[in-house]
């Protein structure tokens, strides 16, 4: 996928988190030192808001967030 679309796997930060909790500390902190572009979020609800909020509306203003569909509230 990444080929077809011209993106180096250099310019991807997979960021795991540990599943069915929301300790995403490691995860804020490796976001913020790739600083992206681009968020895509492969988790479900309560990890992905809490990532949000520890990330901040001041560095997500320019940032595209994508997730699965049942990240909905």
């Amino acid at each position: 996928l990444c080929e077809g679309y011209g993106v180096s796997k250099d310019a991807i930060c997979e960021v795991p988190y540990q599943r069915n909790t929301i300790l995403v500390d490691d995860s804020v902190t490796a976001i913020e030192r790739h600083n992206p572009d681009v968020i895509f979020l492969f988790s479900t609800y309560a990890p992905s808001r809490m990532l949000i909020e520890k990330l901040g509306a001041q560095r997500l203003s320019d940032v595209t967030l994508m997730g699965i569909s049942f990240l909905t509230d």
